[in-house]
């Protein structure tokens, strides 16, 4: 009894929440803690501590956990759940119909009707209400979650940064830009009229690991997705171990099973084509790198989080095939 109290003096935090009675909102919070790292609710308590206390009858504990149980035994993610903050007039038709266009595109879902109907079949809104991975996608307003992106020096030397509030489509395209902006290129020069530009690491790759960090991250941690760019690697930590009982060793072979933490956003994603749904991220990122004579790929995790990085001890200067001497690295 006296550590409850000890933690209702403490207050709320990212792993204590007070609700005054059982409603939905405490089956969003159910969910959001189960989707990262765990978490306490205490109901008949406000905001601000103040223990206003509950009814609690015979059956009570019982219907809560069906409750619980029956909105939750679809497996929905933190990302399908709605984002009570806002309704469909906070959401971007420029953002919503490029992604229609996008999708269409690609062939891989038939979209048709209204913008709503759209955006229904998409499982992103159903009429006025929204969800938290339609408010990631298509918000008016600047999203919390950032990407801080650095160029170093040294650890300590800053010589350029930037940090990206944006919606999770333009955020990519935004962090690629100044990557591909602090990296070298050598001129390779072939005898035809045209140059060869060779970046010091394969695009395909970062992107893929970049990707891998936004669509990935835990979006109920405030922490930052972090890049750091030095002389001769290139690091990306996003918040959020590996999910749903994936191991870093399953990862270090080429049979690994996908598992989504945020589901929605996966599935958009997944249907622009900018990913694979079927757990072949690392794949990719092992074929782009075989070329790179000295390129060095190494993951783990980290903290509250997950950690990836590339790097060589030669820089890459040629097209010509070289011996393949790409190694990867599971960091203890």
């Amino acid at each position: 009894m006296q550590k409850i109290s000890s933690l209702i003096q403490q207050g709320e935090s990212q792993t204590v929440e007070f609700k005054s009675s059982f409603q939905k909102e405490l089956i969003e919070s159910v969910v959001a803690f189960a989707n990262s790292k765990g978490g306490k609710i205490f109901v008949g308590i406000k905001d601000d501590g103040k223990v206003v206390g509950v009814d609690i009858k015979s059956e009570t504990l019982k219907d809560w956990i069906n409750q619980i149980k029956n909105n939750t035994q679809s497996q929905l993610s933190w990302d399908s759940y709605p984002a009570n903050d806002i309704d469909m007039n906070n959401l971007d038709n420029k953002k919503i119909e490029k992604l229609f266009q996008r999708v269409e595109a690609k062939g891989r879902f038939k979209l048709g009707g209204t913008t709503e109907d759209k955006l229904q079949k998409l499982n992103l809104a159903k009429e006025a209400i929204v969800s938290n991975a339609a408010k990631l996608l298509f918000g008016k307003e600047l999203t919390t979650y950032t990407i801080h992106i650095g160029r170093f020096k040294t650890p300590s030397m800053i010589i350029d940064d930037k940090v990206i509030k944006t919606t999770l489509f333009e955020a990519v395209e935004e962090s690629m830009k100044f990557i591909i902006s602090h990296l070298k290129v050598a001129f390779e020069f072939t005898g035809e009229i045209s140059r060869t530009e060779i970046f010091e690491y394969p695009i395909k790759a970062i992107r893929e690991l970049l990707l891998n960090a936004i669509v990935h991250r835990d979006y109920t941690s405030p922490v930052d997705i972090q890049i750091k760019i030095f002389d001769n690697s290139i690091t990306i930590f996003n918040p959020g171990k590996l999910y749903g009982g994936l191991t870093i060793e399953e990862l270090h072979t080429d049979e690994y099973q996908s598992r989504a933490r945020n589901k929605l956003i996966v599935e958009t994603f997944y249907l622009t084509g900018d990913i694979e749904k079927y757990g072949s991220g690392y794949i990719r990122v092992r074929e782009e790198i075989k070329e790179y004579p000295t390129m060095l790929f190494e993951y783990r995790e980290s903290g509250d989080g997950y950690f990836a990085k590339l790097s060589y001890t030669e820089q890459k200067t040629t097209q010509k095939t070289t011996q393949k001497t790409t190694r990867e690295q599971v960091l203890e």
